[in-house]
Order: structure tokens, then C-alpha cells, then sequence
């Protein structure tokens, strides 16, 4: 009996995203919050100050799927594939085009694409989730081309009616978030591409970022307002276990120094110093796209990762982590040789 022998290793082929032109600063959206609300008197310049964002993106209405086609279909174009060559398809997001079915399906029509597709959900961090299982079917041989792809609309979760000052400061963080589109190709390597993957995960604390389903009257659901315990996420992440940055770290062998480029994904800028404060993570070589950008949800490393390869600092060869803190919440860390 013979055996089909398969390249051990998996790298990504490269890149692509896609940012909505239209943008919305942070005094634009208190501005909106405060037409909407002239009972309140909505306290001007604190978005900015307490997160750090300047401007996001706002995608109209576009939905995941048509955002996250227009990343893929930009990434086929730029390394000249054929969606044909894709054998598996991953929609990794926290937003989606309804509950059933999977919106990779309606991202795998939309590309008139003919494999296996399957979506992954797990906030901020469903990108290098997907990464993570693609690297694992690419190496046990189950696929060979993984598309994945990022479709987030947070925009349309806004809620903009408010029945006090209070509520506004509680729902603030969902008015930094930012739609956009992303796409990565993976394929076998005879060389590694990805040199490790580690995950954890502290679901107690699953309650202190929440944006729940609501029972509509008389019947069917909603969206609910996004809810945030801003002392308890601070607490959870503060203590989560730093095995997946430290632990990898020593078992490749690596300091931070050996890294062109830290892609950490963070809500609000502060907290980025604060993390990369506890982990160790030199500010200089983090990619603070929040501040243009806004909070892009599973689409944050992604921006980060593609803003250095496009802009010339990452070079193919050169060491790049992929860092994830996540509501839920979790923690992982992805090292790539691009």
C-alpha cells in the first residue's frame, strides 16, 4: 500500500483587507449620540480619552458576507488564484448574516465557490482561531487551500437611544467599533510558515463583555445593548494565564527582540500599555491601528498584520506574533514566519 506524502507545514500566501471609506470620528458619534438623546448632556471628548479611537469604519449597509467577498475576492486577485483552487472555506467573525445557515456559506455563493465551509466564532479572536485549525488540516493533509475570511459589521448593532448619562458610559465601547473585511490564503509548505499556535481561556469571566439576544414583545428576538463590567474585565485580563505568549516563547526559543513586528489586538489603546505592560511586549513593535481604525473586532490582527506587510516592515522571512486578548475571555498567540 502506498501512502500520499504532503508538504509538513502550512504558511499563509498573503493578505488582504478591506476598509469602508466612509469613517465617523469620535466627536461625530457623540455628536449623533447627542441628537438622539437631547434630554442628556452627553460628555464631549471622553469616547476619545477613554479609548484612544479616533476614527472608525462604517460599512452602510453592507453585510459581513459582502464585506468579508470583497477582502477574498481582493486576495484571489492580488496571488492570482482561482476561488476553484480553494478547498475549504472558514468565516471567522464575531457579527454574522443571520442565524442560520453559517454565513461562510453565503460568502462561499457570493464567491461561486464549490467545497466545505464552516464559520468560527469567538470574538476578537476567531481569526487566529481559524488560523490555528487550518494550520492543523493543512498539516494532517485534510486540505490543501483554506480560505479564510473576516466580515465584520458591528455598526449595525448600534443603539442609539439612551435613558441616561450612565447607559452611555456602560454601551461607550460598542460606538468604537469598526466594520471591515479581511481575508488570508493558507497552503502546505515544505518550510514552516507557522511555528506555533496556544490558546487559553478564563470562562468565568464570560459575563464581563456582553452583548446578548433579547425577547421582542409580543414575540421574536433582538439585539440586545452591548454590556461591559469595565473593573471585572480589567481583573480577568489582569490575572488570565500568559502560557500561550510565555510558554511559546520559551519553547521556540525566542525573545521579543526576535520579532519584526507584535500584532496584539486591544478595545481601547490603554489597555494596550497595560497588557503589553504585564506581558512584556516592547510598545515600539505594536501596530496601534485602533487609533484610525477603531476596535475591528476579529478583523484587529488582521488590519494589524496586512498594515505591515503592505507598508514594507514585515519582509518574507521575517518573525511576526499575532496576539489575541478577547472577550469570553481569552487569551493566544500565533508566531508566523511571513
Amino acid at each position: 500500500m502506498t501512502t500520499t506524502q504532503h508538504p509538513p507545514f502550512s504558511r499563509i500566501v498573503d493578505i488582504a483587507i478591506v476598509l469602508p471609506e466612509t469613517t465617523w470620528s469620535s466627536a461625530e458619534v457623540e455628536d449623533k449620540i447627542a441628537a438622539a438623546n437631547p434630554h442628556l448632556d452627553i460628555p464631549r471628548g471622553l469616547m476619545e480619552r477613554m479609548s484612544g479611537v479616533k476614527y472608525r469604519h462604517i460599512a452602510g449597509e453592507q453585510w459581513p458576507s459582502d464585506i468579508g467577498v470583497q477582502a477574498a475576492q481582493k486576495l484571489l486577485d492580488k496571488t492570482g488564484r482561482d476561488i476553484s483552487e480553494v478547498d475549504l472555506i472558514i468565516f471567522a467573525a464575531a457579527s454574522s448574516d443571520g442565524v442560520e445557515p453559517a454565513t461562510a456559506h453565503v460568502v462561499s455563493g457570493k464567491l461561486g465557490a464549490n467545497c466545505p465551509v464552516f464559520d468560527v466564532k469567538n470574538a476578537a479572536n476567531a481569526f487566529i482561531n481559524s488560523i490555528e485549525i487550518a494550520d492543523s488540516f493543512i498539516r494532517a493533509g485534510t486540505y490543501q487551500r483554506i480560505l479564510i475570511v473576516v466580515g465584520e459589521t458591528p455598526s449595525h448593532y448600534l443603539r442609539w437611544q439612551m435613558s441616561s448619562v450612565e447607559e452611555f458610559l456602560g454601551t461607550g465601547p460598542a460606538f468604537t467599533w469598526s466594520d471591515a473585511g479581511s481575508a488570508v490564503l493558507m497552503e502546505p509548505s515544505t518550510e514552516p510558515g507557522i511555528l506555533a499556535t496556544k490558546f487559553t481561556a478564563n470562562s468565568q469571566a464570560w459575563r464581563t463583555v456582553w452583548l446578548p439576544y433579547e425577547k421582542l414583545e409580543p414575540e421574536g428576538l433582538g439585539i440586545g445593548k452591548l454590556e461591559v463590567l469595565y473593573h471585572q474585565y480589567g481583573v480577568a485580563m489582569d490575572t488570565i494565564d500568559l502560557e500561550p505568549i510565555t510558554g511559546t516563547m520559551a519553547k521556540l526559543g525566542l525573545t521579543m527582540n526576535d520579532f519584526k513586528s507584535i500584532c496584539v489586538h486591544v478595545a481601547a489603546l490603554g489597555f494596550r500599555d497595560r497588557f503589553c505592560a504585564r506581558a512584556g511586549i516592547p510598545l515600539e513593535k505594536t501596530v496601534p491601528t485602533i487609533i484610525d481604525h477603531g476596535n475591528l473586532a476579529a478583523n484587529g490582527l488582521s488590519v494589524d498584520l496586512a498594515e505591515v506587510v503592505d507598508s514594507g516592515e514585515v519582509q518574507r522571512g521575517d518573525l511576526v506574533a499575532l496576539i489575541g486578548p478577547a472577550a469570553g475571555v481569552s487569551l493566544g498567540m500565533i508566531v508566523l514566519k511571513w
